[in-house]
């Protein structure tokens, strides 16, 4: 891992990339009583799938899956399944454009950014050093400017001057396309 200039904490992008990962190890998947979990057209839904956690630690409710694991080919959960399916198909990338997660952790990652480096070569330097695991090629950081020079262009039409916010919510859709990336979602 490659150092930037500047004043960030020893270890502030070691993963969890956003931040939004709990870590924790062991204990409950699901914080029901017994059978809570179960349910029926004619019972109340207990299940809620707001866990920051690692996806092990996930509850798998058969009538009740998490929709993002059906988007990325988790297998049917009534039946048993010998392999796994690997598909790439469109709404993987809606799901990774859309999901609160993600936009959660994009809001996440752009504070961090622009906490760490006030100038935007190092922020992208960083963005793709945390998400993509490797070095930011010149491709990078010229496609990333431009991105980020049109969208100051677009808000400063709609205002006078450009906001703090304004800055912000561009590193933030940054970020979400980098997630929402090929070369985020599949490891080679």
């Amino acid at each position: 891992m490659f150092t930037l200039p500047g004043t960030v904490e020893p270890g502030a992008f070691d993963r969890p990339i956003a931040g939004q990962l709990d870590l924790s190890m062991g204990g409950k998947s699901i914080a029901l009583r017994n059978k809570e979990f179960v349910f029926n057209h004619t019972s109340q839904d207990h299940s809620r799938y707001d866990s920051r956690r690692r996806s092990i630690y996930v509850p798998v409710i058969r009538n009740h899956l998490y929709s993002l694991f059906e988007q990325f080919d988790f297998p049917d959960p009534t039946m048993p399944t010998g392999s796994r399916n690997q598909t790439t198909i469109p709404s993987q990338s809606l799901a990774m454009m859309n999901s609160d997660l993600i936009l959660d952790c994009s809001d996440a990652l752009a504070t961090k950014l622009l906490n760490a480096y006030s100038q935007p070569i190092p922020r992208i330097q960083l963005a793709i050093e945390s998400v993509y695991g490797r070095r930011a090629e010149a491709m990078d950081i010229r496609l990333a400017r431009e991105f980020l020079s049109e969208f100051a262009n677009g808000t400063q039409a709609d205002a006078s001057t450009p906001t703090n916010d304004d800055e912000r919510q561009a590193w933030a859709l940054y970020c979400q396309s980098l997630f929402a990336s090929n070369e985020f979602i599949f490891v080679r």
